[in-house]
């Protein structure tokens, strides 16, 4: 399904001008470095190709994969949400909550620019993830790109998300709010709610 979905949004965009390569061995070649700790030229050696064959398929793919992004990553519509606050009051006592919120570290070489601004608390380089999932695990936002260095909550207060909270009335319904763990706080128009020792809640 994967390889249809981006080959076809290829197609479209009048990118597979040459094609040398079978189609699915580019899409492995592309999301082998993703899945595995290896370098490109540790994936070369894999799939018998150069180090930069490997680059190339990786950044094309990926690049395809970025504009097809927003088509499936979307925020939940009023219907969805409804399902999705049934689901986490019933199953684990949570009402009102509509997504699940987190940061992770995604480990990266030190930027040739200010890479102090990467080392994280674990004392390595990272660059930022921010995700929100719903109660299948799918994605509904994700921000990528602030260095390690910050935190959780300085990565929400910079992610469109939260300018689209404070903004747009209908992300959110009355009583509605998204479920993060204690590193997060309100501002202006976010409260904050705590469920637990270890759970706050992002409402309106």
């Amino acid at each position: 399904m994967l390889l249809t979905v981006v080959w076809n949004h290829l197609q479209e965009r009048n990118r597979l001008v040459r094609l040398r390569t079978p189609p699915d061995l580019c899409l492995m070649m592309a999301l082998w470095p993703i899945f595995n700790p290896d370098t490109f030229r540790s994936s070369g050696l894999h799939f018998g190709k150069k180090k930069a064959s490997i680059y190339f398929h990786y950044a094309y793919v990926i690049e395809a994969l970025r504009e097809l992004a927003p088509r499936y990553i979307k925020w939940p519509s009023p219907v969805e949400r409804e399902e999705i606050k049934n689901f986490f009051e019933t199953n684990y006592g949570f009402p009102g909550a509509v997504a699940c919120v987190d940061g992770v570290h995604i480990v990266c070489t030190a930027p040739l620019e200010q890479p102090q601004r990467y080392v994280n608390r674990h004392h390595s380089y990272s660059i930022l993830v921010q995700a929100v999932c719903d109660h299948r695990c799918l994605y509904r936002d994700v921000y990528v790109g602030e260095p390690g260095s910050i935190g959780d909550v300085r990565n929400f207060d910079r992610s469109p998300l939260s300018r689209n909270l404070l903004t747009n009335q209908g992300l959110l319904s009355h009583g509605e709010h998204v479920i993060g763990d204690g590193a997060y706080r309100c501002n202006d128009m976010v409260c904050l709610c705590r469920l637990s020792t270890i759970c706050h809640t992002y409402s309106f």
